[in-house]
């Protein structure tokens, strides 16, 4: 485990090397309550996917609990992990080895109890987003459906899906909560005839209701869904690539209200920067 400077990109380790990979973005979450960062790693050992919790001030191992998921050729992608902390459980997803579907399940730490939630039989998207909405305990999740990529909300209250194949109308690629709006932050994009254009962008949980915050000029590609929010200091931090051949990839902090850039740190991209990125306040 490492932490980030949001304003140079340095990174500092924390703790000692762990015996497991992350091989998909952000197969991760906190407890900050607990002070706990929790992620999905292939174990190098079992060649087994396992939930592993770190100390964050430490970096020591506190739990690993191997999952009944299925790995493909691609380790990690068609997984997710999101922390609720109204409750204190984690919602995890993965395909199931033996249906073949993807499955939901609840995981309690306190009792280290797995409970099924809800299956669905679509496709894995690499880079593919998910989030967790404690207020309108919704977990979001994306999946490919024949040739479009949708949005699924699932109640983690009752187990069903209250929303299935929502479209995705400005390509949202990243989503995260934020507890000051009660609203999902992301990152999107529109495609025009001969230009795009990057946008930070919410999503209400309870209406549906997409809103565009403002344009982020200079950046295309992004690190699927590696993002983190400092909700006390309005930021939003992502990895994006510079909007030109072999542009650098860039760690850049966005205002939360008008969607400015402040800073855009170069990053070693993919070789020396995290595949997964979440905000501590410590």
């Amino acid at each position: 485990m490492v932490s980030v400077d949001p304003k140079t990109a340095t990174l500092t380790k924390v703790g000692n090397v762990i015996l497991n990979e992350i091989d998909a973005q952000q197969l991760s979450t906190i407890d900050e309550g607990n002070k706990l960062y929790y992620f999905i790693g292939l174990n190098n050992t079992s060649n087994k996917p396992q939930l592993v919790a770190l100390a964050l001030e430490t970096g020591k191992v506190v739990s690993s609990v191997d999952l009944p998921f299925d790995e493909s050729a691609f380790i990690g992608v068609g997984q997710t992990i999101d922390f609720d902390p109204n409750s204190g459980v984690l919602y995890l997803s993965g395909v199931d080895p033996v249906t073949k579907m993807h499955e939901v399940l609840q995981y309690d730490p306190k009792t280290d109890k797995f409970t099924t939630l809800n299956e669905i039989g679509d496709i894995d998207v690499l880079g593919g987003l998910h989030a967790f909405d404690p207020k309108n305990k919704i977990l979001w999740l994306e999946y490919g459906i024949d040739v479009t990529i949708d949005l699924f909300g699932l109640d983690v209250t009752t187990g069903k899906w209250k929303y299935e194949n929502i479209s995705n109308p400005m390509n949202m690629e990243s989503m995260i909560y934020d507890i000051e709006t009660g609203l999902m932050y992301g990152i999107g994009v529109i495609f025009q005839a001969q230009n795009h254009t990057r946008l930070l962008l919410t999503l209400d949980s309870a209406s549906l209701q997409w809103k565009v915050v403002g344009q982020i000029p200079g950046y295309y590609i992004i690190d699927a869904n590696v993002s983190a929010l400092d909700e006390k200091n309005r930021k939003l931090y992502a990895v994006l690539e510079v909007d030109q051949e072999d542009g650098p990839f860039q760690l850049v902090t966005l205002d939360m209200k008008t969607a400015t850039v402040e800073d855009h740190p170069t990053v070693d991209y993919p070789n020396g920067f995290p595949w997964s990125l979440e905000f501590y306040n410590d």
